[in-house]
């Protein structure tokens, strides 16, 4: 159901997203899409950039919550 949910972000931030604004997923997407060793290296390291600070805003938000429960 996840996998489902992100695809559909995906394809909607895809559609809306302009040359002067890219998100992430976005770029990663782009530089995937083109030949080469460089353009998928950089893809690889925003993809780990981003997997980090989605990991980090789940442990800060997280570690929020568990104080408001105390």
């Amino acid at each position: 159901m996840s996998f489902a949910v992100s695809v559909g972000e995906f394809g909607a931030t895809s559609f809306l997203t302009r040359r002067s604004s890219e998100t992430m997923p976005v770029a990663i997407d782009r530089l995937l899409g083109r030949p080469g060793d460089v353009n998928q290296l950089g893809a690889y390291a925003m993809a780990s950039l981003l997997i980090v600070v989605c990991i980090g805003a789940v442990a800060m938000l997280d570690r929020g919550r568990v104080g408001d429960q105390r």
